[in-house]
């Protein structure tokens, strides 16, 4: 499985709490701290949309960055590789 996704895709994972800000497509996405251990990221929300934060998200995005597969939950190997 680890073969297929080098070789066909750019395997990013992101800490959906990280406090670094980050550059994308131009513009900057921060953290926005919503209490004193709480918060959440600019670009998870830009991705998510009116979606609910739910861990794992997997998200497939074309060469363009348009969103082309979605899924919010635990998956095994076998169906992750059914998908891909």
């Amino acid at each position: 499985m680890i073969e297929k996704l080098n070789k066909n895709y750019y395997v990013i994972f992101f800490n959906a709490e990280t406090k670094t800000t980050i550059t994308y497509n131009h513009k900057q996405y921060k953290f926005v701290q919503t209490g004193i251990k709480t918060g959440y990221h600019e670009l998870v929300n830009f991705y998510l949309g009116k979606r609910q934060q739910i861990y794992p998200t997997i998200i497939f995005l074309d060469t363009n960055f348009n969103e082309i597969f979605f899924l919010q939950s635990y998956i095994s190997a076998n169906d992750f590789l059914e998908i891909i």
